[in-house]
């Protein structure tokens, strides 16, 4: 499993425990995309992220300042 902190524009950061799926909207064809691989992953400000794992949490890419995804460490 893994964690995943949003950290936002604003000097705020979101923690997503056992982070499970990101998904959002392409504008030009409406399809919903889902990405495991963040090294392909560009952020854009006008479209809306959906991150779900412990919580649900949706960001618009322009609050985004960059996103970390750490392994849980293990017991």
């Amino acid at each position: 499993m893994y964690n995943l902190t949003i950290y936002l524009k604003r000097d705020e950061e979101i923690v997503i425990r056992d982070f499970k799926e990101l998904s959002y909207i392409n504008v030009s064809d409406s399809r919903i995309k889902l990405t495991d691989d963040f090294s392909k992953l560009t952020i854009h400000d006008s479209r809306t992220y959906n991150f779900k794992g412990n919580k649900q949490v949706s960001v618009t890419g322009s609050e985004i300042s960059y996103i970390v995804l750490n392994e849980n460490p293990k017991n």
